[in-house]
């Protein structure tokens, strides 16, 4: 029972993050660029939740260019305090 809980709450967590980043991300990452996408994906999230979160989560996220530019940023070896090798 404990862990049937626990696993509720995992999923429940998971999906308010792909929904908070659905209406957070700047409609250009997405892959048409445009605010019906943007739309259609967060009402896909709502509604279908954890089926729509991991759906987002595998055709946005993992394809995406948004994170790749913040970790080039954060992995940037210019940036202050960085090790240098």
């Amino acid at each position: 029972m404990v862990l049937f809980v626990v696993v509720i709450i995992i999923i429940f967590i998971f999906w308010v993050a792909m929904l908070t980043d659905c209406l957070r991300r700047p409609v250009e990452y997405f892959p048409a660029g445009n605010e019906f996408e943007k739309l259609a994906w967060c009402l896909v999230v709502f509604f279908w939740h954890p089926i729509g979160a991991f759906l987002y989560y595998l055709i946005i996220i993992r394809n995406d260019r948004y994170y790749a530019f913040l970790k080039g940023l954060v992995n940037n070896r210019n940036t202050p305090g960085a090790r240098r090798e």
